[in-house]
This record gives structure tokens, sequence and C-alpha cells, in this order.
């Protein structure tokens, strides 16, 4: 018989994701108040010094939610879990809380239209475009976080990074599928081999892709190295 050890969660690497992501909302707050030339005295000072590498922290969420994945996708090898867990996890791991972002920020951009029509706030200098909200696609593609597939913009612009991680849980699901079709014992390669081969062609794809032809690397690939390495 088959037997696969369960991996404990990482508990130390979700407090760096953490940090990850904190390191990203720094830049995006810091990085529109740098542009204007009159406050680039402030470059200077630690706080916005390492605000500007706030990209770095995208680098650092992929590749620390990568090693993190390989861990819940290799506990769902294990006889008692399958794909179907391993979907629900991720699905109530993303969803809930980016839906009730997009929620809060429909809420808030309706009070504010409402509130700078009756004159009790000034005109936005950041005009909301809603050319794309009478698309009935507009609206499912950021339902199910399927924007750079559909082609459609993000209601929020920072979910773009969420796109990413579905795919790849996507991509991760469907190996797992067939990774769970091969643990039996008279096979020569087993579950696990299969998924590690897979993973590790995705990345080796991804990489050569890059290298080859960086603009022509479509998406989710072009990402993939960090969350695959």
């Amino acid at each position: 018989m088959v037997t696969i050890r369960k991996v404990p969660p990482f508990l130390l690497l979700d407090a760096w994701r953490g940090l990850a992501a904190l390191w990203v909302v720094m830049c995006h707050s810091c990085v529109p108040f740098l542009s204007n030339a009159e406050n680039h005295r402030f470059f200077r000072f630690p706080p916005y010094a390492i605000s500007i590498w706030g990209q770095l922290g995208v680098v650092m969420f992929f590749d620390l939610s990568g090693y993190c994945i390989m861990g819940a996708a290799h506990s769902a090898l294990t006889p008692d879990r399958g794909v179907g867990r391993y979907a629900h996890a991720r699905i109530r791991r993303i969803y809930p809380v980016y839906l009730a972002a997009c929620s809060i920020a429909l809420i808030l951009d309706l009070l504010t239209s409402v509130a700078q029509s009756h004159r009790l706030l000034p005109p936005s200098h950041h005009l909301t475009d809603h050319t794309h909200w009478h698309q009935p696609q507009f609206w499912i593609a950021n339902l199910i976080l399927m924007q750079r597939q559909l082609g459609q913009p993000s209601l929020l612009f920072v979910a773009w990074s969420l796109c990413y991680e579905v795919a790849f849980y996507a991509f991760i699901g469907i190996l797992l599928i067939f990774a769970r079709a091969r643990i039996r014992p008279s096979l020569a390669v087993g579950g696990e081999a299969v998924f590690q081969i897979g993973i590790s062609g995705l990345t080796l794809v991804s990489l050569l892709w890059l290298i080859a032809s960086p603009k022509t690397c479509p998406f989710p690939l072009d990402r993939w190295y960090q969350f695959g390495l």
C-alpha cells in the first residue's frame, strides 16, 4: 500500500507572505506621492526608499505561495483527501475576501458619486472608468477572477496577482487528477513522481520560453517560474 505523509501547515511562511503583501501595500501608497517632483526629497528616508521596491514583494509572495501550495497539493495525494477538498480549500482561501473587497469598493464608489453629485465632496482627480460596467462579461470575469483570460479590466486593479494565483491553483489541480490516478503499488511511476515531473516540466517550459521570447510568453506561464521554482 502506498503511504503518503501529510504536510503540516507552514505558519512561519504565512507570516512572511503577510510581510510581502504589506510591502506591496506600502508601494501602492508611496509611489503616487513620490511621483511628484516636489516630494523627491523623501527618497532618502528609509520607509519610502524601501517602499519603492515593493514590486519585489509580489515576487516574494509568489515564491512563498508556491512553496505552501506544494504542501497542500502533496497532502491531497493522501487516501483520505482528494482534489475536491483541495479545490474547496483554495476557493475558500481566495474568493470570500476578494468578493468582500469588491463589494466594499462598489459601495464606496456609489457613496462617493452620490456625495459629489450633492457637492458634499470635491470632484475626484482619479476618474473611474465605468465604460465596461454595462458589459456582462466584465462582471463575470471579475466574479471568477479570470480578467486576464477573458481580456477584461479589473474592478480592483490590484487583483491581477489573484488571477495568476487562481490559474496556478488550476494547473496544480489538473496535475493532482493525473497524479491520483497513478497512486497504485503496481505502477512503476507513482502519483508523487507524476506530480513532481509535471511541476518541473511546467517550470522548465516557463523559464525556457521567457529566455527565448519573453514578450510572447503567455499567461500564466510568464510568472509560473516564480511559483514553480
